[in-house]
């Protein structure tokens, strides 16, 4: 029996297809509704910054408020990035990025595999009302977060770190705050 909520099991090849298809189709009447939104092609407002969380023995997190407004399908996608840390889309954003990275059809660059690749490696989550969700215990064996974990806004994902590791990475914001030291900012040309 599969796991509710999590993308895998029979068939996955012929499922990756079809809602790969679906998914393009999804795309593009989103795509029509938010022309002239103002926002970004994934819909939502990119994420930046940081927030602090739990997570309990059971793998359940609350999705801090400050990232929420993205997550109107209660859907989260998550995979392993790396063992460092876990990355979240939403179900949009994910999508985007397979076309993206991985085209579908006969065309040049295209890896069936990498592509498919990508879909079994990615767990599609359910967020409950509560801004809830329930990590699979795969996820928590790949990328060990313990229970203080930090959430970092990547523009169209959230990056998911234990807390130490995220306290490393915070040591290179002194490097951007150089750099933007000598910017001589952005020009005032209307567009």
């Amino acid at each position: 029996m599969e796991p509710r909520g999590e993308v895998g099991g029979k068939g996955q090849a012929a499922a990756g297809r079809a809602s790969s298809a679906v998914a393009t189709r999804a795309v593009d009447s989103t795509t029509a509704s938010l022309i002239g939104s103002g926002l970004p092609v994934f819909g939502h407002e990119p994420f930046a910054g940081h927030a602090y969380g739990r997570l309990e023995a059971n793998g359940r997190f609350i999705i801090p408020t400050e990232f929420r407004y993205a997550f109107t399908d209660k859907v989260m996608m998550v995979r392993a990035q790396s063992p460092e840390c876990l990355v979240a889309y939403t179900p949009r954003s994910f999508n985007l990025l397979v076309d993206s990275a991985f085209p579908a059809g006969n065309v040049p660059g295209n890896n069936p595999k990498a592509r498919q690749a990508m879909f079994m490696s990615t767990h599609r989550l359910t967020i409950d009302s509560q801004s809830r969700v329930v990590l699979p215990a795969e996820l928590r064996s790949k990328v060990p977060l313990g229970d203080s974990i930090v959430f970092g806004g990547q523009i169209e994902a959230l990056h998911i770190y234990p807390s130490s590791k995220f306290e490393e990475l915070a040591q290179s914001f002194d490097e951007c705050d150089l750099t933007l030291s000598t910017h001589p900012g952005l020009p005032l040309d209307p567009l």
